[in-house]
């Protein structure tokens, strides 16, 4: 998952990229943002060999919603419940490492622009352009004749 919009620096998309290869190559789960003096990007990697999550561009569009492309899944009559559990940990072990790196960010920003305002420097941020961010909403995809 990227961005919803063009990023305007070509360098900065080429950096995107490679960020992006990287986690493919080492079959790793992230998210990695960057920022120039225009604008900021961002990249989530949650596809690996070791989680659950799995791309499904056949998604049925949601009005309203983003349809973002991915679901999931760990069937035990596929897998075996050895096999379903050890994705479905990774899944979970992700998320809560995603949860915990956002948090930090969020505290330590915070800090830092509280820090920068005593010191006189005052600093006006509207976060995501004032936007509102999206939900991830869900929908159960066990009916018969689903995936």
């Amino acid at each position: 998952m990227q961005n919803d919009r063009p990023i305007d620096d070509p360098r900065m998309q080429e950096a995107l990229g490679l960020i992006a290869e990287v986690y493919r190559l080492y079959d790793l789960a992230g998210g990695a943002y960057v920022v120039n003096h225009k604008e900021m990007a961002f990249h989530y990697a949650i596809y690996t060999t070791w989680n659950a999550v799995v791309e499904d561009d056949d998604l049925p569009e949601q009005p309203g919603m983003q349809t973002l492309g991915f679901r999931i899944r760990a069937k035990q009559e596929e897998l075996g419940p050895e096999r379903a559990r050890e994705l479905l940990e990774g899944t979970a072990w992700m998320l809560g490492a995603m949860k915990n790196f956002g948090m930090q960010c969020t505290q330590w920003a915070n800090d830092l622009m509280r820090m920068m305002r005593k010191a006189g420097i005052h600093i006006e941020h509207q976060p995501f352009g004032g936007r509102r961010l999206p939900h991830i909403q869900g929908m159960d995809m066990r009916r018969k004749g689903r995936r």
